[in-house]
């Protein structure tokens, strides 16, 4: 729960209030800090312990800052684990040298403000005219035990599941943003991207059925479009 602090609620502390806040700020300033550094395609993150300022979020003056690198592979619960583990070792050694702390405290700069709004499932709809296969990839990784992928098939909203980039080359001179095939060999579903490159799902969800796999899948649906509209939207 996120919860602004009145002006007169901060005076009743004499040293004011600390935040222990998710990200390298002023990057990523909001509810959402560590999914969208993931979905963005950010190679390091963070963890700022701030001064609380009133009445707005994530302005207040920086006390301590830990850089976190965010793996290749991570996903989301990997990398919250790794957050929460250092900031409560951050916190710790903040409390613990408290005034120094408080009398190094630095203004946050004006230059590199990003937003991490809170998010809702519409987030997890791919948007294949705009996205390229690594973005796929790391929207995946980013909504990891929050929300599935979402796509659109012959109108019937389907929710993607183990997403992996294909080893099939690009077409560059055919882009079809949202093309869906199976591949016999991966025993997947692919689906072309912005950029040409392929994305792999093996298991898909479909509303009023259980979770099936790309074959079943292409037997009970893919199969049985005509190949000009097999298009993802």
């Amino acid at each position: 729960m996120l919860l602004l602090f009145h002006y007169k609620t901060l005076k009743i502390c004499c040293s004011g209030m600390l935040n222990v806040h998710a990200s390298l700020l002023p990057r990523w300033r909001g509810a959402a800090p560590v999914i969208y550094a993931m979905a963005n395609g950010d190679q390091e993150t963070g963890i700022t312990i701030m001064k609380i300022k009133p009445n707005k979020f994530d302005i207040g003056e920086i006390v301590r800052q830990v850089r976190v690198k965010i793996l290749p592979d991570d996903r989301l619960p990997d990398l919250l684990n790794r957050l929460a583990q250092a900031g409560a070792f951050a916190l710790v050694s903040t409390l613990r040298e408290m005034p120094s702390c408080l009398n190094c405290a630095k203004p946050q700069s004006n230059e590199g403000v990003t937003y991490a709004p809170k998010i809702d499932q519409k987030m997890a709809v791919v948007l294949w005219d705009s996205l390229s296969a690594r973005s796929v990839i790391n929207l995946d990784r980013a909504l990891t035990g929050v929300y599935p992928l979402m796509t659109t098939f012959c109108d019937t909203q389907i929710k993607l599941y183990n997403i992996s980039q294909s080893q099939q080359l690009p077409l560059i001179n055919f882009v079809r943003p949202g093309l869906i095939r199976y591949c016999k060999q991966s025993k997947s579903l692919e689906i072309q991207c912005s950029d040409g490159n392929w994305i792999m799902v093996t298991h898909v969800g479909v509303p009023g059925r259980r979770m099936m796999s790309a074959a079943d899948f292409n037997n009970g649906f893919l199969s049985k479009v005509s190949e000009n509209f097999r298009i993802c939207r």
